[in-house]
Parts: C-alpha cells; structure tokens; sequence
C-alpha cells in the first residue's frame, strides 16, 4: 500500500469512528493504521449489555478493560444499539462513571425494560 493509500484509509477511520463503535473488528484496521496516526496509544474494544429493570430507571454494568492494557485511564466513546426505528422515542442515554485505567462503569436509562446493547472503544490519546 503507497503512502497516499495509507493518509487516505487514515483520514477515512478518523471520519467515521461511529462505525468503529458498532463493529468491533474495526479496531484491527485501526492498529494497523495506528503507526501513522500521530497521538494515538494502546486501545481495547468490546459490547456490553444493560438490561433495566424499571422503565426510565439507571442500570450500570462494570466493564473491565484487558489486564495491563492501559497505565492511566483512556478516553472510551460509547455507541448505543437500541433496535428500534423510533430510538429517540425509547433510549434516554448512555454514560460512562468511575474511568480507570482498568475499567469503568457503563449506565444507561431507557424508557422500557428492552436490554440495549452498547459498543465501546477506548484508547490513550496524547
């Protein structure tokens, strides 16, 4: 691959990180490229499920990065897969709390009791 390729598939990850979020294989090309993306560290990936017991109520699910992965706590963007066409009727959010370099607690708050699946993606950025 020409260098030109690799600014290019570059400058394609960088807009569209959202698609990262739902398929976690992504984070493969992304290592890949990672050489040549200048302030980009280690990173880890995965999917965690929320299931709410009380419509409208916050259920947090702990979720543990890879041993070792990271010395201080990454920045982790989050993508909500709700299964519903009308999702903004349904999902309230999605947050992260207590971020460490070993994990953090994902929360979500949904108007139903449907489990919502979340696609998550950290990485230590300089």
């Amino acid at each position: 691959m020409a260098d030109s390729d690799m600014d290019d598939a570059s400058t394609w990850w960088l807009g569209h990180i959202g698609a990262a979020l739902i398929n976690s294989k992504v984070v493969a090309v992304f290592n890949a490229l990672r050489a040549r993306l200048k302030g980009v560290g280690p990173m880890a990936s995965g999917v965690a499920t929320a299931t709410p017991v009380t419509a409208n109520t916050t259920v947090s699910v702990s979720v543990s990065f890879p041993t070792g992965r990271f010395a201080t706590a990454p920045k982790v963007a989050l993508g909500a897969n709700v299964g519903s066409s009308n999702a903004s009727s349904i999902f309230s959010s999605a947050w992260v709390t207590g971020l460490t370099a070993t994990g953090f607690t994902l929360n979500v708050n949904r108007s139903n009791t449907t489990p919502v699946t979340v696609s998550w993606i950290a990485a230590l950025t300089s």
